[in-house]
């Protein structure tokens, strides 16, 4: 599906231009937030998750350690891929894919600790909070992401303001405000 509209929408590009409103409003769920020049980026990140679930569903009969080795190469690809071109529009979406692609690697990395049983006891809870943490954090991260984002494109709302009188550059400021600022949003 994904190679199959990156090629009509190639072809429509090279038809229409660019900017046509028909077909920015037809393919802009392939396109937009990426550059101009990697308009096909979609097609990139639509690949690694096709062969990491083609990893985690055929190669089963080869076990979990060639899964993780395999998924780990395709992972550090797609990260050395988005490090080296940023093909993403600002580079507030280029530190969100970073910021995934790190926390997946992460994931893999501390999740295959708990099948080769190197972590045992006590260490083995830490460990799991470590991942529950890891994930936790950048999911807060990305709410507060989005947050000050949705805040700053409506510059005169009451969340604006109160981001205003804070650091709303700063992650931490971003996760520590999200779930007041979540609740207060739901409230109104």
């Amino acid at each position: 599906f994904p190679i199959f509209g990156v090629i009509i929408l190639k072809r429509n590009i090279s038809k229409y231009g660019w900017a046509n409103d028909t077909v920015m409003c037809r393919y802009s769920l392939l396109m937009s937030g990426y550059r101009r020049e990697f308009w096909f980026w979609e097609i990139v990140i639509s690949a690694r998750k096709v062969i990491l679930v083609g990893i985690a569903v055929f190669m089963g009969n080869y076990g979990t350690e060639t899964q993780f080795f395999c998924a780990v190469l395709v992972i550090v690809i797609s990260l050395a891929l988005q490090v080296h071109y940023r093909p993403m529009a600002n580079d507030l979406l280029n530190q969100v894919e970073n910021a995934s692609l790190g926390t997946l690697f992460l994931t893999l990395y501390l999740g295959l600790l708990f099948f080769w049983d190197t972590v045992v006891g006590p260490g083995r809870d830490i460990l799991a909070l470590s991942l529950i943490g890891l994930n936790s954090a950048f999911t807060l991260w990305c709410m507060g992401t989005i947050l000050t984002q949705w805040a700053a494109r409506h510059g005169g709302s009451k969340v604006n303001k109160c981001l205003e009188k804070v650091d709303n550059k700063s992650a931490i400021v971003s996760i520590l405000i999200v779930v007041p600022a979540l609740l207060y949003l739901i409230l109104l």
